[in-house]
């Protein structure tokens, strides 16, 4: 859990163990928060986020997690049950995605039109971001790269490593959406330099084509925290007047 102010810095960071059910987890966050609030007297709250993974249904306000066995997990009521504030629902690889595409854009000087990201972590998830805002995400494309290499059964031709299996996975989608940027980001693949190596070697295999070079974010731990913050925030850059007039 953490807070921060509007230019995204931030102010306080509360850690809890996670329970394994929907209902106790949000239990945890509501006790984690009252203590949160401790250290932050003085000021006021303008909207909170909540960066989720799984399959998130805004019309239902449902949540899927297979990883969690979660299933049509109220996570709007529970959530609206302990934040007095507006708040916003923002799927987690949308969230961290958002954070590397600005630092991009700062480190670069230049906005992408399309950015599509892939964050390997315990799963693959994607996010295809254009001008600088989510048009569609996927949680798990753990799939993709098992259709792409399902492998022979036989030994003597066994079947790409995992890294290998990603680069093509990434290389699929980005044949479809041909974005202007591509980035693979996490801690899963892209710490080590051989895991690099053979993500790229998968991504060059597999694309049709080869006018946009793949790139790899820099690990960086304080990421979560960014794109927490980057959830909680999102409505307050995008439509500042209506979040406001929601309050």
């Amino acid at each position: 859990m953490v807070s921060g102010d509007l230019l995204g810095r931030e102010l306080h960071r509360t850690t809890f163990a996670t329970p394994a059910s929907a209902f106790d987890v949000f239990a945890a966050i509501g006790a984690a928060l009252r203590v949160h609030e401790s250290h932050l007297r003085g000021r006021q709250p303008l909207w909170a986020g909540l960066a989720v993974g799984g399959l998130y249904d805004e019309q239902r306000g449902a949540l899927d997690h297979p990883r969690l066995g979660w299933c049509e997990a109220p996570v709007d009521a529970l959530f609206r049950a302990i934040v007095p504030t507006p708040y916003t629902v923002v799927p987690y690889v949308e969230a961290v995605a958002e954070v590397e595409y600005r630092r991009f854009e700062s480190a670069f000087r230049r906005r992408p039109e399309s950015w599509l990201y892939l964050c390997a972590e315990e799963s693959i998830s994607m996010a295809w971001l254009v001008d600088g805002l989510a048009r569609s995400s996927a949680d798990d494309i753990e799939s993709f790269c098992v259709a792409l290499e399902p492998g022979s059964g036989d030994d003597t031709d066994p079947s790409p490593n995992r890294a290998v299996l990603l680069g093509r996975a990434v290389a699929l989608v980005r044949d479809v959406v041909n974005p202007d940027v591509v980035t693979v980001g996490g801690e899963a693949l892209t710490r080590h330099g051989s895991d690099r190596e053979d993500v790229s070697d998968g991504y060059r295999q597999r694309s049709s084509y080869h006018d946009v070079p793949l790139r790899f974010s820099e690990p960086d731990d304080d990421l979560r925290s960014a794109a927490a913050l980057g959830a909680a925030s999102r409505v307050m850059y995008v439509d500042p007047i209506g979040a406001m007039q929601a309050r």
